[in-house]
């Protein structure tokens, strides 16, 4: 539950939180005429975000089958050394006499297994890559509010603080149920990736009181940069929730074998996810 509240939670960060900063940003009447004049900017910045990372993501694993592949492709028949196991013991001579075609069905029986193999290594690859994307679009977007909390004052500053508390620990669901999912060779490994998402608004913060003195919220560079941020976090957030999040959480057969009532409680954790998030966009 806490996973798919967490998508939904991602999903409506960038749809609420991000991209309707961007375009408000990017659409200002103080900015320079080329940005007056083209008032797509926000949604540019957004979709070429998606795409940088769609490529990202496919040039990072596009390489796994095939070196998984070559390494298996000289492997002897045995099944235990196809799976890189000794927990399987290999097909015996009296299955493949009784059979008839005893080693053209001991190759096709290691074959399977080999695929089956690399699909979970480059499933589990590809969820290490899509977390740490997800992490890196969650972390831009927690510095730029915690530089609006820096710059905040007075009753604004109050009610900022209590919105962003509950924005940003249900952030943290999101992205920690992720990282939680994933295998690691370390034990200090999940926890640089939960402290870097922990430290991220509080530096925010501390930029937006080192330059409050100088800082323009009207100003058209100030205008430009926060909002192609705003823009290029909205992208990635948006892209992570729908396509490797949601739809392929929703796609497995895991989840589509599971009760009805099962798979209820857990859509119905995602649209309250995205309902949370969405109330919090009135003060946030």
């Amino acid at each position: 539950m806490g996973k798919h509240f967490g998508t939904g939670v991602i999903l409506a960060t960038g749809f609420i939180h991000m991209f309707p900063g961007a375009i408000f940003s990017l659409t200002d009447p103080c900015l320079p005429p080329l940005f007056r004049s083209y008032a797509a900017f926000a949604g540019l910045f957004a979709m070429l975000a998606a795409l940088i990372f769609h490529l990202v993501e496919f040039v990072a694993t596009q390489n796994i089958p095939d070196s998984t592949g070559a390494a298996l492709a000289d492997v002897p028949i045995s099944c235990s050394t196809v799976l890189g196991t000794d927990r399987a013991p290999p097909c015996s001579h009296s299955e493949s006499t009784n059979l008839g075609h005893g080693h053209g069905h001991d190759h096709e029986h290691g074959h399977c297994h080999a695929h089956t193999t690399l699909f979970a290594e480059e499933g589990a690859a590809a969820r290490r890559i899509s977390t740490y994307l997800l992490e890196v679009g969650i972390a831009l977007h927690s510095v730029l509010v915690g530089l609006a909390l820096g710059t905040a004052e007075g009753a604004e500053f109050v009610s900022l603080l209590a919105a962003l508390c509950f924005h940003q620990f249900f952030e943290g669901i999101a992205l920690g149920s992720r990282i939680a999912e994933l295998q690691y060779s370390a034990r200090w490994m999940p926890i640089a990736n939960a402290l870097a998402y922990a430290i991220t608004t509080p530096i925010g913060t501390a930029l937006g009181v080192v330059f409050r003195s100088v800082y323009r919220a009207r100003s058209p560079v100030t205008l430009i940069v926060q909002g192609a941020l705003d823009a290029v976090s909205a992208g990635i957030l948006i892209y992570t929730a729908l396509v490797n999040l949601m739809a392929q959480e929703f796609a497995q057969k895991s989840f589509k074998a599971l009760p009805r009532g099962s798979k209820g409680l857990y859509m119905g954790s995602l649209y309250l996810g995205a309902m949370a998030m969405s109330i919090i966009g009135i003060w946030a």
